[in-house]
Formats: C-alpha cells, structure tokens, sequence
C-alpha cells in the first residue's frame, strides 16, 4: 500500500515557479481575435484546480470583422459568491458598458456582443480559492446579410436542402438559437456544394450532454445517413477544448440532428464553406461517443476495453459535498482483463478528505494507494492496476474544508505481470482444466533435500477472475517449527506478499487448498541456515464451480449451509437444556413448603407439659385487667374468632389452665389449654435450661419438658370449653 499526497516542498516548489507566470499573464490584459470558423477557450489560472487568491485576469477579445460580432459560451463557472467575480463588458474597456456579472456557481451560460469587441475580467479576494471558469469564443457573421441562419427542423421526407454558389463562409444554428429549443425529434438537412466542389465543416459549440438516449450532431459524406459517418458530436465536453473541424470526399453533406426532450438546450453552432479541394481534417472526427462521467456519490461500474470512462467526486468540478462517503465498484466486461486507472484531477483537503484504492470489489481486498492533497501536474498523477477483474473506490470527506475533488479515468487492458513481482526469483504459471505440477526444487525426483537460505516464488495465473484454483500437495515434508518461522511455504492471495496471506505450512502433511476470489495466487518457499528435508510436490488445476467446496453438494452456498446449520444446532441446544430442567424437577427433592416450616418453629419454641400426664403453666401476671370478651371465653364463643375470613381453626396443641388461683391453693378445675395465638416471632438468642425455666416462672424441679419433635399430641386429652381471665383484668 502506498500513500500518494503531494509534499508540501513539491507544491512550495510548484507556486513559486508557476504562479508568478500566471499572475503576470492576469495583471496585464491580454488581446484576443475570433475568428468565424473556429472557437476558441479562456480558462482561470489553474482550471480545474483552485485559482490563486488576489486574482485580477483581462482579456480583450476583437472579432474577425467590424460587421461581426463576438460570442462567448461558459460551459462551467465556480468561483466564490458576492466576493470573486466575472465581469464582462460590451466595449474595449473595462469599467463601460457592463453587460453582466457572474459569480457563483453555475453551467451553460451565453453572451454575446453588440459590436466587435468584447472586454471580460475576471477578480478574486484574498481569502477562498475555487475552480474557476471555462468558456469558448468566437466570432459572428451578422444576420442581417444571411451569413449566419437559423435552421428550423425539418423532417425527413422534408428534408431541406442548403445550396452553396459563393465561397462564403456560413454559420448555421438551430432556429432559436441562444434560446433553448424543445421537442424530441431528428432534424435533416442536406449541403451541395456543387460538382467538384467539397465542404470544410467547423463545430464551434454544443451544449449537449451524453446520456443512456444521447442527442447530438451527426455530419455523413454524402447525401443521405446511409453514406460514411464522418463525425458525431454529441457531448458539450467535445468542444470545451476547441471547435470540430471535418471535411468531405465529394459535394454533399448530410446533418442528421437528434433533439433530446428536455428543454434545457440550445444546440449548436457550426461554420462551413465551399472550397475547391478536399480540406484536410485538423481534427480527428470524434467518431466513438464520449466517455460516460459518473459523478454520483458511488456506484457500480462498468469498465469497457475501447474507451475510458472516469469517476468524479459528486459535483466535480463544483466542491464536494461534507460528510461524503462514497464507494464505487468498478468491474470489467471481460473478466480475462484487468483494469487501469489514471488520474487527471485531484484537489482535497490533505489532512482529511481521502480516496482509498482497492485491489477488488470490497474492502478486504489490498489497498492499493491512499489519495489525497493537491497536484497540478497531469504527467505526475498516479496510475493503478488490478490484479484481477474489478476495483474498489471509497471516497470519504470530513466536515470542514470542501475542494474541487477528483477525476479518474478507468479502463480495461490485457493484464500484465505485477510490478510488486520479481521475476528473477518468481515463475509464471499458468493454470488450466488439466492438472499441472512443480516442486520444491530442481534435485526433487532424486529424493536430494533442499538447500539451506534457499528462496524462491510461484506465481499461478488463471484465466478469468472467477475461476476455481485448486492445490493439492501430494508430498509435503519440511523441518517443523512452532509457527513455521523456520522452513515454510506461504500462500498469498493475490501477486504480492502484501496480500492477505492465505496459509503458511510446515513440517510433515497432506494437504489441499481452494482458491476463488482472484487473478492470481502467490506461493512462496523459504528455508534457514541449518535443517533440510525432501521438500514438496503440488498440483494445480481449474475446478467446475460445482467441484468447490464453495458450494455443497445440493448447489447451496457456503452462507445458506451455514445459517441452516446454525438453526439446527440451537434448537438442539435449546431442547437439551429443557430436557435437563424436566429431569431435574422430577429427580430432585421437593422444597419443603412455608407452612410446614412455620408448623416446626412452632413445636421448638414452645415449652409444653408432659403428655402423658396435664400440668398447668403458671402465666405471670402484672395487674388484673378485665377481658374485654368477659370473664368466661370458650373455644366456641363467637365473641373470640377462632376462625373466619383469613383465619385456620387450629386446635390447641397442650393443656393451659390460665383461671385465677391464690398461692398455696390447690386447684380443683380441670386443666383448660389456650389456643394458639398468632403473632409475629423474632429469633431471640437461644438460651440455657436454666434461664429458660426462670423466665417462664417454673422451678428447676419442675416437672415441665421441652415438647420433642417426634412425640405425637394426642387432642382427646383436650378438655371441652374453658375459662378464660385476661391476665390484667
């Protein structure tokens, strides 16, 4: 990859030497004469690249006679707005008769004189430089003697018919011409000359463009279309340079003239005369169409064999869009080709704005050459080359600073061998549909081991970019390695060893690789100073598309196969782990419920009496407070809500007596147990025996126990209503 900027010295060296000669052309105003029969250009200092600052261009242009007049045609304008301006004016002066001032950018526009002279300046500030302007002058036969006629379109079965009986020079134009014409028709004239005589033909102007429909001039050397065609103008950018200059074999010529249906175009202008001898063309006839100029932010392309198509950046010669990204894939008609690009604009801001040339049809591929900055000089733009059948174009701007851009030209040619490629260590190699071989080393049939610091490359070519190269490597021992980085074999996709690498091998193996993506395939053997082995053997040969594991056997690719696969393989994995959670809940022990856990709490942390034989708890009691259900409660008292909404009946789990006794009294009522009572419980500490039985108000020698888990509550010991006090009634 190679980065091509213009050095800042370069350029320093460029405006010193260049600029002055420019500024003084523009300081000192500078005659020009038209003439009739051909037109000529006036460009700004540099067009198409920036103009310097603190311009000040005059031009006087005369015409060819004091009856004529001067036409002037601007076939392109940018220049900075309100601040560098186009001024012209209808005298020989500067500063009388101002006919218009033009800044700006714009196209097509026309102006003409009203005598024989004709004074345009051109001024520019200190501060933004763009690209300028370009027109085309000439003179004009006044209309009042008939030298100059518009033509009306007749059809072809009215054809008309101009007769030549002077050696007058005649200007035609199309009806209203400077105005726009409208229709989509074709247009038939026919010029005689008269026996033995011939017509020289000047194209000064058209302001068509070429399209998938172009319009357009056409002249043939006889009288009707089906004689030879000499010449077809059908693109503005075809005179931009000067006027088309053809020429007959005999006295007629026949104008063929295409009308496009967009009424945005004024025609042309053409200039012709008798004379006595076969004139001779100072201009070859342009008889293939113009190239096709792709100007939109990216595209797919593309490249003929016979003519150069270009790419710009969008709105070239006007400034680039901010923000652009824009990519253009550009391709050959024949794929046995590869395709060239040649430079012959570029202006970018060269900190931030880039154009990035790839090696194929995506980014993968190898990066050619990074552009950027700003050149003048047409022989020094750069020039690049495929290897293979297509080409990679991203152009990227950023958002400050927008410049005129670029313009590359792309055309197929035979392909050639790379330059990165040293054909003193390199051979050639190219593959066919019959399987061909080469090995490590001349001493390989005689079973001799390769030489130690050997070195040498293979280069396989096929066909057409879309052939299939397969390698097989039917002997493969070298010394072995972690990571090859002794004796190895690399494969490169592509000519050079700055392509992706492919593989790289070693040791003992049989292998085999598919190649698909390109022209060329790079195999390079390389060895150290110590340890040698037998060495290899490969064959090569083109693979039907349907023999590449490129595609399966039922014709899928590789990413359909792939998506289809990966499917399958999570619902795999998705009904595996569902089949171990199903497993799982029957096998593993269920979780004991909230219920059961708070009915265990319950059986620890209550002291009960013996089963077997009722003792009552003593309750302490502070003060006596009358129940607020009365003295007497019983379990089936409505008044004390066992059960109801939100409330479990529980039956009493123990015996409580909880009635009023004196100290010293023995008690003569049946023991009453207390339902249980719920309320939230906090984990106290656990304490000992001893502080347990203290704290509930029983002795040590009591005969109370703590209830045991797995004793059995018999309920029939539990006697029917009993009496209930509040303990502060």
């Amino acid at each position: 990859m190679d980065t091509y900027q213009i050095p800042y010295v370069r350029i320093a060296l460029f405006l010193a030497v260049t600029i002055p000669s420019v500024l003084s052309q523009c300081n000192t105003p500078v005659h020009l004469y038209a003439h009739h029969g051909t037109s000529e250009t006036i460009t700004s200092p540099n067009y198409p690249f920036n103009y310097p600052s603190s311009s000040d261009c005059q031009w006087l242009i005369q015409a060819e006679s004091s009856s004529s007049t001067i036409g002037v045609v601007f076939s392109f304008i940018n220049t900075e707005s309100f601040f560098d301006k186009i001024r012209i004016y209808d005298s020989n002066t500067p500063g009388a008769n101002l006919l218009t001032t033009i800044f700006g950018s714009t196209t097509n526009r026309y102006y003409e004189s009203t005598g024989e002279y004709l004074y345009i300046r051109f001024t520019s500030d200190n501060a933004v430089e763009k690209s300028g302007f370009s027109l085309q002058y000439f003179s004009l036969f006044s209309t009042v003697i008939g030298q100059r006629q518009g033509l009306p379109c007749y059809a072809l079965s009215n054809r008309h018919t101009i007769t030549l009986t002077v050696n007058l020079s005649i200007q035609q134009t199309l009806s209203n011409f400077p105005d726009p014409y409208s229709g989509n028709d074709y247009c038939y004239w026919l010029v005689d000359t008269g026996a033995g005589n011939f017509l020289n033909i000047s194209i000064l102007v058209t302001d068509d463009e070429y399209g998938t429909n172009p319009g357009g001039l056409t002249v043939y050397d006889g009288n009707s279309a089906s004689a030879t065609a000499l010449g077809t103008v059908s693109d503005k950018s075809q005179t931009e340079s000067g006027s088309v200059v053809l020429g007959t074999s005999q006295q007629y010529a026949f104008f063929v003239y295409h009308r496009q249906s967009i009424s945005q175009y004024r025609g042309f202008l053409l200039s012709f005369n008798k004379v006595g001898s076969p004139p001779a063309q100072v201009a070859p006839p342009p008889t293939i169409s113009p190239s096709v100029v792709n100007n939109t932010c990216g595209n797919e392309l593309l490249s003929s064999d016979n003519i150069t198509n270009y790419v710009t950046s969008p709105n070239y010669p006007l400034d680039y869009n901010s923000h652009s990204s824009c990519v253009w894939t550009i391709r050959s008609t024949n794929e046995s080709m590869v395709i060239q690009l040649t430079f012959e604009a570029i202006d970018m801001e060269s900190c931030c704005d880039f154009l990035y040339v790839y090696d194929g049809e995506t980014a993968d591929y190898t990066l050619l050459g990074t552009i950027t900055g700003n050149y003048y000089n047409s022989s020094g733009l750069p020039v690049y080359r495929s290897t293979g059948s297509a080409l990679r174009l991203h152009f990227v701007s950023d958002e400050r600073t927008q410049q005129t851009g670029f313009k590359v030209g792309f055309l197929s040619i035979p392909p050639e061998t790379p330059s990165c490629v040293d054909q003193a260590t390199t051979s050639i190699l190219n593959a066919s549909y019959s399987v061909q071989t080469f090995e490590s080393h001349p001493e390989f049939s005689t079973s001799q081991n390769y030489n130690n610091s050997y070195e040498i490359s293979w280069l396989i070519v096929k066909p057409k970019e879309s052939d299939i190269l397969s390698l097989q490597f039917t002997v493969f021992n070298l010394e072995y390695s972690m990571n090859c980085v002794f004796d190895n074999v690399t494969i490169y996709k592509g000519a050079c060893s700055s392509d992706p690498l492919a593989k790289t091998m070693c040791g003992s193996l049989e292998d085999s690789f598919t190649y698909s993506t390109g022209k060329f395939l790079l195999v390079r053997f390389k060895t150290d100073i110590s340890v040698t082995d037998r060495g290899f053997s490969i064959s090569y040969v083109l693979l039907n598309s349907t023999s590449t594991d490129d595609t399966s056997s039922s014709g899928l690719p590789d990413y359909v196969r792939y998506t289809i696969a990966g499917v399958f393989t999570a619902i795999f994995v998705i009904g595996t782990l569902c089949l171990c959670v199903c497993c799982c809940r029957k096998l593993c022990p269920k979780t004991a419920s909230l219920k059961s856990v708070a009915k265990s709490d319950m059986k620890r942390n209550l002291i009960l009496t013996n089963t077997n034989k009722p003792k009552t708890i003593k309750v302490p009691r502070n003060k006596k407070k009358r129940s607020k259900y009365g003295n007497k409660v019983t379990i089936d008292d409505p008044k004390f809500p066992l059960a109801g909404p939100g409330i479990n009946p529980v039956a009493p789990p123990f015996p409580l007596d909880l009635k009023d006794k004196v100290d010293g009294e023995k008690s003569t009522d049946t023991p009453k147990t207390l339902p249980p009572i719920k309320e939230k419980r906090v984990r106290k500490p656990k304490k000992d025996k001893a502080e347990r039985i203290q704290s509930d108000g029983l002795s040590e020698d009591s005969s109370a126990t703590i209830l045991d888990h797995d004793s059995p509550i018999d309920f029939a010991t539990i006697p029917p209503p009993f009496e209930y006090k509040a303990p502060f009634g």
